[in-house]
């Protein structure tokens, strides 16, 4: 977020949006960090389409930002576990990841 200020001040805040939309520093820290594409540039590069990246990438295209909501982080949490799981451990199968996540956020729902 950029709040009004000296010119200077956003001037630097806007290169340093700018710095963080580079498609290839979003693809370092992605695949540094073990995270999805935000950037719907990099979505069709090889590592986004791994078989065991590519379920989770196809569905981007269906997902919303999430509202914020006391367990969201909580949910988020869930999905960064399994996609770490599928992409970088490679101890289950995408379908799994998504079968176990959904049961646990549910859980979180319910309270």
């Amino acid at each position: 977020m950029i709040f009004k200020n000296s010119i200077e001040v956003e001037q630097l805040s806007w290169a340093f949006v700018q710095l963080l939309m580079d498609n290839e520093l979003n693809h370092k820290a992605n695949v540094a960090l073990g995270q999805l594409p935000v950037l719907t540039e990099l979505f069709e590069r090889p590592y986004y389409q791994s078989n065991e990246a590519k379920p989770f990438v196809d569905q981007l295209p269906y997902t919303i930002m999430s509202e914020p909501f006391s367990q969201s982080s909580d949910v988020a949490n869930i999905l960064l576990q399994h996609y770490s799981r599928v992409v970088l451990k490679n101890e289950i199968t995408a379908e799994m990841a998504v079968e176990s996540a959904s049961e646990q956020a549910k859980k979180i729902f319910a309270h």
